[in-house]
């Protein structure tokens, strides 16, 4: 079997070329068919430096291509010369920035290149063209914005204290954890402590939890990170930066928390609180960038939608307390079967909707993975059948069944809604059918 290390001419994933598009659609389609990139859109700027950021912070940059942004020319030129420009800078200093004109206005010339921009490029531009320009290295190096003198400690700190009120309040590297609190907040954390080595100049700056190791004895310097009394973390770092890291240590204890915050209103905005389980809006988006990733690396992605069998008699007969514990011990019973990268949401009243997505999978044409999903689920009809609620007490009318259809990518739709409709058709067949029925897709055959 030859790997993509025995080939070089076949890059691994980590080496992927990662584009990322504002506001510049009419040129998705054509980059998805470039070999080894992987696209993402944004947008606005404030998106983007989120996604840059986000890319950063998951894969590095030392081995990876430069990252390249491609953006309207009309919003690159937005009265503030290179503000744009600087601000993806920061987040990243070797950002590749190509400009897309207008394409109808014969003023908007690709000859002319502005500062601080690789190229201009027409919206009429071949794919072999663009794949070309994206492989061409720059010509000349980006300017980059200003950065801190290598070197740390007590030489710099008078010159970094005087500055700190203005350092801190840099809305530059702040936005861009901005954007990153908006797409990822689990980075912040380490992107903040990234932002801060390059502010201070500290390369060996670390932070440490409380459930983290206690600083090693040679440590010059321990700050605590504290946030309204609440002990955060610590700072540490082998130099003697004290008085440095002082007025920076509440800068950093604000984005911690600031950072949990949003993953518990993410959580709450995304999760049923009766059964725990996703809600529409989260299945929703997590099909929309699902689909989107398994039609880039060849996997298949199967929904299965299924709704508890007159669950209306169980509300009327017993109240809907005993309807709750119903959905409840459902939405268990379904997490119980199925993998690590599949997911339950709660859509509807009684209607849930489980996604069959495992990332880490076989790719293969000959994947298993249509006879997985209908093993797991007639495994967990098998034990909805079996289960006992103590709330409907010994009168309870027989076992508990449901209906459902399942659709599979890309076999039955390329998208949310095309997937969606032909799995509510099928849960609709099983109903036909008598209920207490799954119906699988000719793939599943």
């Amino acid at each position: 079997m030859t790997t993509a290390a025995d080939n070089p001419t076949t890059p691994d994933r980590e080496a992927e070329r990662f584009v990322l598009l504002v506001d510049a659609a009419p040129l998705e389609p054509m980059l998805r068919r470039v070999p080894h990139c992987r696209v993402t859109a944004a947008a606005d700027f404030h998106d983007a430096i989120g996604e840059l950021h986000a890319w950063l912070v998951r894969t590095g940059s030392s081995d990876a291509p430069q990252p390249v942004v491609i953006a309207p020319r009309s919003r690159l030129d937005d009265g503030e010369p290179n503000r744009i420009t600087q601000a993806l800078r920061r987040v990243h200093h070797d950002v590749r920035i190509i400009a897309l004109s207008n394409g109808a206005d014969t003023s908007d010339d690709t000859s002319v290149v502005p500062e601080d921009i690789e190229a201009v490029i027409d919206p009429s531009i071949t794919q072999d063209a663009l794949a070309e320009l994206l492989d061409r290295p720059p010509a000349s190096p980006p300017p980059q914005p200003d950065q801190p003198e290598p070197g740390a400690g007590e030489s710099r700190s008078r010159e970094r204290e005087d500055d700190a009120a203005t350092t801190m309040i840099d809305g530059l590297g702040d936005e861009g954890l901005l954007g990153l609190m908006m797409t990822d907040p689990r980075c912040v954390p380490d992107a903040a402590l990234k932002l801060l080595r390059r502010r201070t100049g500290i390369d060996d700056l670390r932070f440490l939890t409380s459930v983290d190791a206690a600083p090693d004895e040679l440590c010059r310097t321990v700050v605590d990170v504290v946030h309204q009394g609440r002990a955060v973390g610590q700072l540490v770092t082998d130099h003697d930066a004290q008085r440095v890291l002082i007025p920076w240590s509440s800068w950093l204890a604000r984005w911690i928390v600031a950072a949990e915050q949003m993953l518990d209103l993410r959580t709450d905005a995304f999760t049923d609180e009766l059964t725990g389980a996703w809600n529409r809006r989260y299945f929703v988006r997590f099909m929309d960038r699902a689909i989107v990733e398994a039609g880039e690396y060849r996997r298949a992605l199967t929904v299965m939608l299924l709704d508890v069998d007159d669950l209306k008699t169980y509300n009327d007969a017993y109240g809907h307390a005993a309807g709750d514990d119903v959905l409840v011990e459902t939405v268990r019973l379904l997490k119980s079967v199925i993998r690590p990268g599949d997911r339950v949401c709660r859509i509807g009243g009684d209607e849930f909707a489980v996604v069959f997505y495992d990332p880490q999978g076989p790719r293969t044409p000959t994947s298993q993975h249509p006879r997985t999903v209908e093993l797991i689920a007639a495994r967990f009809q098998e034990q909805i059948a079996r289960c006992r609620f103590p709330k409907l007490g010994d009168d309870a009318p027989g076992p508990l069944t449901i209906s459902g259809g399942l659709a599979t990518y890309p076999w039955d739709g390329l998208d949310t809604e095309s997937l969606v409709r032909r799995a509510d058709d099928r849960a609709m067949q099983a109903k036909r059918r008598g209920k207490n029925a799954i119906v699988f897709g000719p793939q599943h055959t």
